[in-house]
């Protein structure tokens, strides 16, 4: 069996975007975008929406309005996933949200990636990397997350930031490229230790 350009999307392989089966999923995602943005406040319907638009999707996914996807079945949420407006997710790869998982206004995930020679981006052609973001995240408003990129649990991302490499759990980062500015732990660690000094004979430990 001859594979499609949509496997190839799953997979990492160059694709092409032009693609019959690829252009008519993205002209169905923008119809389903279109259903849940004008679900209004039925819960029901709303629910109905997001689950025909997401991978995955739970009774308690907040989305909020004036989102843009590429497919949207590439996009597995967990529990109590909650999102701003102006959420955009490109994704042509999987992309993997953990639970209890907030995202500021105005997020960017990106899975696409284009070749650098100039006649394959001409001829259509991209290939798409995978996005993990583990439990108990919040994404500050404004981020963007590049390719391929794995974020661990317990992260915290200030707003602004772009994510260009992985993010190992407990982490605060912000900036651009986004860099570590302290350990979650290590926070916790030195509020410990200063209430320690500060109430010697008070707090035991």
């Amino acid at each position: 069996m001859d594979t499609t350009e949509w496997d190839k999307m799953l997979t990492g392989e160059y694709y092409s975007t032009s693609d019959p089966y690829v252009t008519r999923a993205r002209k169905e995602t923008k119809l389903r975008i279109a259903q849940l943005q004008s679900s209004g406040y039925d819960e029901k319907s709303q629910m109905d929406a997001k689950r025909r638009l997401l991978g995955t999707a739970h009774d308690d996914t907040y989305i909020g309005g004036n989102i843009h996807f590429a497919y949207g079945v590439n996009i597995h949420v967990g529990k109590r996933f909650r999102a701003g407006s102006n959420l955009v997710i490109l994704d042509c790869a999987r992309v993997d949200i953990g639970d209890n998982v907030i995202c500021g206004c105005a997020v960017q995930i990106y899975t696409t990636t284009y070749p650098q020679d100039p006649d394959m981006r001409k001829a259509g052609l991209e290939r798409a990397r995978p996005v993990k973001i583990g439990n108990n995240v919040w994404i500050g408003a404004g981020t963007v997350i590049l390719p391929g990129i794995t974020i661990g649990n317990d992260v915290v991302i200030e707003p602004g930031a772009v994510v260009m490499e992985d993010v190992s759990d407990g982490s605060i980062i912000g900036g651009n490229p986004a860099g570590s500015i302290e350990n979650v732990n290590n926070i916790l660690l030195s509020v410990v230790e200063g209430m320690r000094r500060k109430n010697q004979g008070v707090i035991q430990f």
